[in-house]
């Protein structure tokens, strides 16, 4: 494990028929104002150069505010201008908490975890 702003950038998977690829994108730690703006910037660091769908994996955060759900709405905005969907994977109850407030579980997929993210495919 790593420390709170440790993120670790997995290679894509190879897609199943007809899908894309997936690209896994794993935060540690909290997601809040202090940490958001370089999370922000080495997941999109980690996008660069595919045209993968990304899952982003929240199960190891372990504080989201909803500067943080914000953060994880726009790369979401980003993807979907660009064609491919991003995969929530998270069970933290703060995050989903937050998710419903925000309204974010509407308009993309949240997972308990990686193995149902990745079985959704």
């Amino acid at each position: 494990m790593g420390s709170w702003l440790d993120i670790d950038a997995v290679r894509p998977r190879r897609p199943r028929r007809g899908h894309r690829g997936l690209a896994e994108v794993r935060i540690y730690g909290p997601l809040n104002m202090l940490t958001v703006a370089e999370q922000e910037q080495r997941i999109f660091a980690a996008m660069t150069g595919s045209d993968a769908d990304v899952l982003l994996d929240l199960t190891q955060v372990t504080r989201v505010t909803a500067v943080g759900i914000q953060m994880v709405r726009y790369v979401q905005s980003v993807l979907h201008r660009t064609g491919r969907d991003l995969v929530l994977v998270g069970d933290h109850p703060d995050l989903h908490r937050r998710l419903r407030e925000l309204g974010v579980d509407m308009v993309m997929p949240v997972f308990a975890t990686r193995a149902l993210a990745l079985a959704s495919r």
